[in-house]
């Protein structure tokens, strides 16, 4: 069905994952991005990977965020309608040593859309920090 009503289908997907409106998402989206998506779909449906993440997040503890030792970077949509922003000031509050760097993406796929060649930036300079380490 993804195939056939490729549009159709990002358009019933994307309020699960941005609290814009779709007329915000779609200036803030590329051309490339609902092929994107729709690969994601697919993966999704391999019970691999999404399946696990959603049996993990219940499991996680503030005990389980306090033991992690090394640096953090917390990257979150400001805009995220899948994981609350509270989520990511709270990891953030419970990491030592941890960076929140909030996004200007459309929502919880950072890695698509207009800014997400900044995701990409960011991701890098924060890695590079501890080349020297």
């Amino acid at each position: 069905m993804s195939n056939i009503f490729r549009e159709f289908m990002f358009k019933q997907m994307v309020p699960a994952f941005s609290n814009l409106s779709y007329k915000e998402i779609i200036d803030k989206i590329l051309d490339t991005d609902i092929d994107e998506i729709q690969r994601m779909n697919k993966r999704q449906r391999s019970g691999y990977g999404f399946l696990i993440d959603l049996s993990q997040t219940k499991k996680v503890t503030s005990k389980n965020l306090q033991a992690i030792s090394c640096p953090t970077l917390i990257m979150h949509s400001k805009y995220d309608s899948s994981v609350p922003l509270e989520h990511a000031y709270y990891a953030n509050q419970q990491i030592r040593d941890s960076e929140l760097c909030l996004l200007e993406t459309w929502g919880h796929l950072i890695w698509l859309g207009r800014g997400s060649d900044s995701v990409n930036e960011r991701l890098v300079e924060f890695l590079s920090s501890f080349s020297d380490r």
